[in-house]
């Protein structure tokens, strides 16, 4: 029997369809309204589509826990399809019509942050012991094909080429919808009252009643915050002590030697997440999240000890085994943590966790203003360690409610 039901498989091939456009597009958004409105304004609006996505988007899980995963994700695809089509239309004609697309944005944002966790939610629904990891790591070796597709090509031809990727946004979000149609899950009889959208209603009590939950929900939003705020320091640092790297008497200059690292880390990803696959389908949990911790430890901190480019590379590759390994952990004790009846609340806050820590992670680069590197890289492994002591703690408190269940 296959471990990859029609649902899965569906909803693997909607990730990769949809992720890939949206990595097309949004990463280089922000640049496109600066140009056209400038960096305030820009940043402003840029803050308000985040926050709109991060309370819309706790509201999604909860949702589909009530009324059926496959609802919420066609009424998520529906406000995704019309950010495409206002989108499409602010940027049709030569003069940008600029506050059209900034809601256009903001409308994609929310619907894809409305969808994301009854989606995750589907999959939960679907997993049991024998493929729980397969699907974790297929999720996540999709996820980093779309990045690492998006970055390449939207960096390449979006900017000059926007009503063509705005269309292709627009075709997406139709197939989108017909792709959802066929996913097997149960529909309830009611709709979405007024009363559902209320503040009382947003899980974060779920951090407060579930320790377990909440104490992942730290462990996971302290490593994010390294890996988030270490990249963005990294450039910065490379920008400020010019690190390069000649290449055949050709120098690559700091920009695009970081841009050569960052596709180190993709390459990496995507092989090593093939084989992690293919050669590790059982490794117990607790084992993967320290070598992660390991790997990750020595992989960020060395970044900041050295300017040499080959030891940069070797670094990056280190860290990027790191990520694989303790992202299989991670994403692999989320779905034992989760309750039968609860899966989309606790996905959207599984979901969020990612912007709040991209909210915190600048704080590496405020430190930088005021520590050495050397502070900096201790602070980093303080960070990792206490999210690994938290991790075990709820792998271990899961093997020792499995056994008294046995």
């Amino acid at each position: 029997m296959s471990l990859l039901n029609t649902t899965i498989k569906l909803r693997l091939l909607q990730l990769f369809i949809g992720g890939t456009v949206g990595n097309l597009i949004k990463p280089f958004f922000a640049a496109v309204l600066t140009l056209g409105i400038g960096a305030t304004v820009s940043g402003s609006v840029m803050i308000l589509c985040g926050s709109v996505a991060l309370l819309i988007g706790l509201s999604g899980g909860t949702h589909s826990d009530e009324i059926g995963r496959k609802r919420i994700l066609l009424y998520g695809e529906w406000v995704r399809l019309g950010g495409a089509i206002l989108l499409w239309a602010a940027f049709l004609q030569s003069e940008v019509n600029y506050v059209l697309a900034a809601f256009g944005f903001m409308l994609h944002s929310a619907g894809s942050a409305y969808g994301r966790p009854a989606g995750d939610a589907l999959l939960y629904d679907n997993m049991n012991d024998l493929n729980r990891k397969l699907i974790m790591r297929l999720h996540y070796w999709v996820w980093n094909l779309t990045v690492l597709i998006g970055f390449l090509i939207g960096g390449v031809f979006f900017i000059e080429h926007k009503p063509v990727f705005f269309t292709l946004m627009f075709t997406i979000s139709l197939l989108d919808l017909f792709i959802i149609r066929f996913f097997k899950h149960t529909i309830s009889d009611r709709n979405l009252r007024l009363s559902d959208w209320s503040i009382k209603k947003l899980p974060l009590h779920l951090l407060r009643s579930d320790r377990r939950f909440a104490a992942f929900s730290l462990a996971s939003t302290l490593q994010l915050t390294v890996e988030v705020g270490s990249i963005t320091l990294l450039s910065v640092v490379m920008l400020k002590d010019n690190i390069f790297w000649t290449v055949w008497n050709v120098q690559i200059l700091p920009l695009a030697f970081f841009g050569v690292l960052i596709t180190v880390n993709a390459v990496v990803m995507l092989l090593g997440g093939l084989m992690q696959i293919k050669y590790l389908p059982q490794i117990d949990a607790r084992l993967e999240l320290w070598i992660g911790i390991a790997c990750m430890t020595v992989g960020f901190g060395g970044l900041f000890q050295t300017k040499s480019p080959t030891l940069l590379i070797l670094c990056v590759g280190t860290l990027s085994v790191g990520e694989l390994f303790f992202k299989s952990s991670r994403n692999d004790l989320f779905a034992q943590i989760l309750p039968v009846v609860q899966r989309g609340a606790y996905s959207s806050i599984n979901s969020t966790l990612f912007r709040v820590a991209a909210a915190i992670a600048p704080v590496l680069l405020i430190l930088y203003d005021w520590l050495t590197l050397d502070a900096i890289t201790v602070t980093i492994a303080i960070m990792m360690i206490i999210s690994g002591v938290l991790l075990h703690q709820v792998a271990t408190s899961l093997k020792v409610g499995a056994a008294s269940v046995t």
